[in-house]
């Protein structure tokens, strides 16, 4: 009994039902088999016209069979001339003739005349206004302004002409050539420069470092009563407050060159350092008690005189 149909409906014969509905599902099944979409998925048809120029192939051809006939006549041209002498005609005895040329120069007649005669009528016309009174005028308002003007007139012009004629004039500083050299010889005077500079430096640092000791060896010496300042130290210190003096009154050279100014700072500083050392020597020295100098002070107050007289 449980492999009977059983019908979803109450029906009165169980076989027939079973036949009517495999029936329905089986035209069912059809009808959806055999359904149309109704949206068109298929690929769209392909046409020979679209693919295949055959308009284009024709123009093709075409040129292709004018030009393989152009390409035959100019080889049959070609080898005629090579089986013949040819023939080349190249005179050309036409003289070119204007149509119009009388015409053309009757024009530019009437117009050069009409600029002539234009011409003649400006000329004849009298001016309005009088140029020569203009000058006249003008001259005369110079002569007013240069009457209240502070300088008189072209004055920059001439200061101009005066410096660079000084300049000119003026002889080129030592160690530089008149004219423009290389830049090699720049370098190598700049390089010779800073090497005086330092060699000027390093000698002043060895005179500093000798005249320190030269202090240092004083402070050393006992401390005894020392003299006033001798007669020499005295005419030492006049002769040069004299020549200080003579030098400020006299003006400076502006030409110095720098050996001459590394010179003379030299000489200076040799000078300052002998003065020096003449003074540390006089300190060292003990002073003598004081009955051999009033023993001794006959004899030497004469000598004493007779060398600074030498001096």
């Amino acid at each position: 009994m449980h492999r009977a149909y059983q019908p979803i409906t109450p029906a009165g014969n169980k076989l027939l039902q079973q036949k009517w509905d495999d029936k329905y599902y089986n035209e069912h099944r059809d009808l959806v088999r055999t359904a149309k979409p109704m949206v068109d998925t298929r690929a769209p048809r392909t046409y020979v016209h679209m693919h295949m120029k055959l308009r284009k192939l024709q123009l093709e051809e075409e040129r292709l069979a004018t030009i393989e006939r152009d390409n035959r006549i100019l080889l049959e041209k070609m080898s005629h001339i090579m089986r013949t002498k040819g023939r080349v005609d190249n005179r050309n005895e036409y003289e070119h003739h204007s149509l119009n040329r009388e015409k053309r120069q009757r024009e530019l007649m009437r117009i050069t005349k009409e600029n002539q005669e234009i011409l003649k009528r400006i000329m004849k016309r009298e001016p309005e206004y009088d140029h020569a009174k203009w000058q006249r005028e003008w001259e005369k308002n110079e002569q007013f302004m240069d009457n209240i003007a502070r300088y008189p007139k072209g004055w920059y012009d001439e200061w101009k002409g005066e410096e660079e004629k000084r300049r000119r004039a003026k002889p080129p500083r030592s160690g530089q050539s008149p004219g423009r050299t290389g830049r090699t010889s720049q370098i190598s005077g700049r390089t010779s420069q800073v090497s005086g500079r330092l060699s000027q430096y390093s000698g002043r640092s060895s005179r500093i470092s000798g005249r320190s000791s030269a202090m240092s060896c004083q402070s050393s010496v006992s401390q005894a009563p020392r003299k006033g300042p001798s007669r020499q130290q005295k005419s030492r210190e006049t002769s040069r407050q004299s020549t200080r003096r003579s030098s400020e009154q006299t003006p400076r050279k502006k030409s110095r060159t720098k050996s001459e100014r590394k010179e003379s700072t030299q000489s200076e500083d040799r000078k300052e350092d002998a003065d020096q050392s003449k003074d540390a020597k006089q300190t060292d020295e003990p002073e003598k008690p004081k009955e051999e100098e009033g023993a001794a002070g006959g004899e030497e107050e004469p000598k004493k005189e007779v060398e600074e007289e030498e001096e």
